[in-house]
């Protein structure tokens, strides 16, 4: 076969929820003969990014996000005679993984319906319950740090479950997602609307399935048989760095600090919880020690318990009278940040050694703008985004004057920002459908642009990944 040699020296890598694996190209023998399609009916996708360097050519594909690697010869020739060439070896991997697409496919209009199909699901509903906004906590960029603190009532657990009961039928699963404040300072709200929305959920044949995002302090043992009981399968707990570095900035309201007791915590329920999920909040403050909070994680023999993953903080919700905001990490500063982090985490990582860490195609949707995801809030209100809870002027409907509209995320109140929401679509903006990364990216944060808080520095972290990515080949 004409291309023996040529598959000796290609290269590809498939990336697929932040991960990365090598291929070998000689896999492709036994599938490559068996794919019929005519040179002539090709043309290459609108999402191919390549560049060339060294001795190597290099394409990336975002909506596949797929990395090929060839000799450098064939800069000279793509786009122009590479359909022209005769080797149907490569032809074929150019097609199998969406390099070359059909003439008559329209790559847009695909990822705008993918978009919309998931965005208008209504066989699942997703719920976030905030059971309390009270916090033990005093984190000084909280963006709920000037919220009032409610406890939810008997009155408006009751809506909820009414709620699921009256909807059972056009619902195939249920989600919870417990949140706060700090949800386990209602631990009995859990529990009592966890124990009647699991049994009737298991009543009805829903898929039922929780999860809690909490500060970890309260998080002992017993506390977690209690949660496991009811099905909340999921923990997200935020360590912001070693111990003197979180307890300057995740500390209880005394001012004494959290870490200890978090890890210890942590520590006593991996049997309960195998896998917990580290979230870490970056900014100058921290960014330097948390290849410290690594090594404690692992000489606690957590490596291969926690999954880490980064966030920046959102600098334009923080408190700035207690948050100085010129510690915030700008866009290129984070993604920088995180990917030399990324490269200290090998022994964090659950997969085999030739998986590294990479961005994962983007869900399409962010949960503010699908149909059927709702936030409510201790006294029923009714939010969108996280970002708005607390927000009066983004409440957009109560639970006692539900309508059957809300069932499909157009609220009772203030539906202009519903709508805004549910019609964000980044394949109709002007930027965004002529970027080759917009299948990894899909506009990120809606809010931030509907209140054009947002300057895109998405393409430029993102050649710089797979340019990065390509010399680790």
């Amino acid at each position: 076969m004409g291309s023996d040699l040529l598959s000796d020296k290609i290269k590809i890598l498939r990336f697929s929820n932040y991960q990365k694996k090598i291929l070998e190209p000689q896999s492709f023998y036994e599938e490559y003969d068996n794919i019929q399609v005519e040179k002539k009916d090709l043309k290459f996708s609108i999402f191919n990014y390549y560049f060339a360097e060294k001795k190597k050519f290099v394409i990336f594909n975002s909506m596949t996000a797929t990395l090929l690697q060839l000799p450098i010869k064939y800069k000279s020739f793509y786009k122009t005679n590479l359909l022209d060439s005769n080797d149907a070896y490569l032809i074929n991997i150019l097609y199998k993984y969406g390099f070359l697409i059909r003439k008559e496919g329209n790559e847009l209009q695909k990822l705008r319906v993918e978009m919309l199909q998931e965005r208008f699901k209504t066989d699942v509903l997703t719920m976030v319950i905030i059971p309390t906004t009270a916090c033990n906590f005093g984190c000084p960029y909280c963006y709920e740090g000037n919220i009032a603190s409610y406890k939810m009532s008997d009155s408006v657990q009751d809506e909820i479950y009414a709620l699921v009961k009256g909807i059972s039928k056009k619902i195939a699963a249920f989600q919870i997602m417990w949140f706060g404040g700090e949800p386990l300072l209602a631990l009995d709200v859990i529990e009592k609307l966890s124990g009647k929305l699991f049994v009737f959920s298991e009543k009805a044949k829903l898929n039922y399935s929780a999860g809690i995002i909490t500060n970890g302090y309260l998080l002992t043992r017993s506390v977690a048989e209690k949660l496991k009981k009811f099905c909340v399968n999921s923990i997200q707990i935020t360590l912001d760095g070693p111990r003197e570095i979180h307890d300057k900035r995740r500390f209880l309201l005394n001012g004494r600090g959290s870490y200890d007791q978090i890890l210890s915590n942590i520590c006593s329920i991996i049997d309960i919880y195998p896998r917990i999920t580290i979230r870490v909040n970056l900014d100058r403050e921290n960014i330097d020690y948390i290849e410290n909070l690594l090594n404690d994680l692992k000489e606690r023999g957590l490596e291969k318990h926690v999954s880490i993953y980064f966030a920046s903080i959102h600098v334009s919700c923080a408190n700035e009278k207690i948050y100085d905001r010129s510690r915030a990490l700008t866009i290129e500063e984070y993604f920088e940040g995180r990917e030399a982090l990324f490269s200290k985490m090998k022994f964090f990582l659950l997969t085999q050694p030739n998986y590294r860490l990479f961005p994962k195609l983007n869900a399409k949707n962010c949960s503010a703008t699908k149909s059927n995801n709702f936030i409510i809030g201790p006294e029923g209100e009714f939010y969108k985004c996280f970002l708005d809870i607390g927000n009066q002027k983004a409440v957009i409907g109560d639970i006692f004057n539900l309508k059957k509209e809300m069932i499909f995320g157009i609220g009772n109140k203030n539906q202009n920002l519903c709508y805004q929401y549910m019609d964000f679509d980044p394949t109709q903006n002007s930027i965004c459908k002529t970027c080759v990364f917009l299948p990894l990216c899909m506009g990120r944060c809606p809010k931030k642009i509907l209140e054009k808080n947002s300057i895109c520095l998405t393409k430029k972290m993102f050649f710089k990944i797979i340019k990065n990515e390509s010399q680790k080949l």
